[in-house]
């Protein structure tokens, strides 16, 4: 019998199709570590991603652990960067964060701050669901 697929794992393919798969699993391995909140092998294994190595070298002090991983994540899911979405707390951030693909109602992966979660979802529906600006 073959390894199970979790409906997030198939969601994120399925909006990422043109992905490589090598990026894929890396991209499916920092999201996994993440969630099981083991931030030295995640550091471990976004430090080979050389989005990552270059905000590194910009930044004078190291760069947070989210930020970073939305720099990896941005890079190897090809998108055009991390957004936020909705008001910006000055010590929080924003309640939720996603990746664009360019068109709001094509899904893409967005971050629930409140959940620490990564969701894969249009964030066009997110903005009209919350009344976010």
């Amino acid at each position: 019998m073959g390894k199970r697929v979790s409906k997030f794992e198939t969601s994120l393919r399925a909006a990422f199709p043109d992905v490589a798969e090598t990026d894929m699993l890396l991209a499916l391995r920092l999201i996994r570590l993440w969630h099981s909140d083991q931030p030295t092998e995640l550091r471990h294994a976004m430090s080979i991603i050389p989005a990552v190595q270059e905000l590194e070298r910009q930044c004078y002090n190291l760069p947070g652990r989210h930020y970073s991983l939305m720099t990896a994540l941005n890079a190897l899911l090809g998108t055009h960067g991390s957004e936020p979405l909705g008001e910006v707390h000055m010590c929080y951030g924003p309640p939720f964060e996603y990746l664009n693909v360019g068109d709001p109602y094509i899904p893409t992966l967005v971050y629930y701050r409140s959940s620490g979660r990564f969701y894969v979802r249009c964030y066009g529906d997110l903005v009209e669901a919350y009344r976010l600006k």
